[in-house]
């Protein structure tokens, strides 16, 4: 069923963008009024669910109307500090220390966790992209090495054959 919603929806989107241009899809995706419709299409509620769009939309063609998501999941370690900053400006104003130190301690600490985890994401993926990469270009190597080496093989196969043409005259 997952399947299938998301072959519809890559049908739509790429229809979308053939009919009215990248350009002008990106215009009506990011415009304020429909923002809140496409929510769930460009989500923002977590950097896994962000990178999931993001992936999605890359690989059916359409990494441009991505933009939005990309600059918001690489600001998102930034925000996340900016709230931790907060946190502590707003206790201090508070008149019982015990309960707001009680829950700034778990606010923080998943705040904390939360500004770990897109980085060591982040991390993991270049790690993983690099890794591709490398063995695409150890096979692409391989390709080529088998290639010339076909190569070869076929210039001395015309040549015996050449030679076993003039032999026979």
């Amino acid at each position: 069923m997952i399947k299938l919603l998301i072959s519809v929806l890559s049908c739509l989107v790429q229809e979308l963008s053939e009919h009215l241009g990248i350009r002008t899809l990106n215009e009506r995706l990011t415009d304020p009024t429909m923002r809140d419709s496409f929510d769930s299409i460009f989500p923002k509620d977590n950097p896994k669910n962000t990178r999931f769009a993001i992936n999605f939309f890359t690989s059916i063609g359409l990494g441009g109307i991505t933009e939005n998501l990309r600059e918001y999941l690489k600001n998102m370690p930034r925000m996340i500090m900016q709230q931790q900053e907060q946190l502590p400006e707003s206790e201090s104003g508070s008149d019982d220390e015990s309960e707001s130190s009680g829950s700034s301690d778990s606010d923080s600490s998943s705040s904390e966790s939360e500004s770990d985890s897109p980085s060591s994401d982040e991390d993991e993926r270049r790690r993983r992209k690099q890794h591709r990469s490398s063995e695409r270009d150890e096979r692409h190597k391989k390709r080529h090495r088998s290639s010339e080496r076909d190569e070869r093989h076929r210039k001395r196969r015309r040549s015996s054959e050449r030679d076993e043409r003039h032999r026979k005259r």
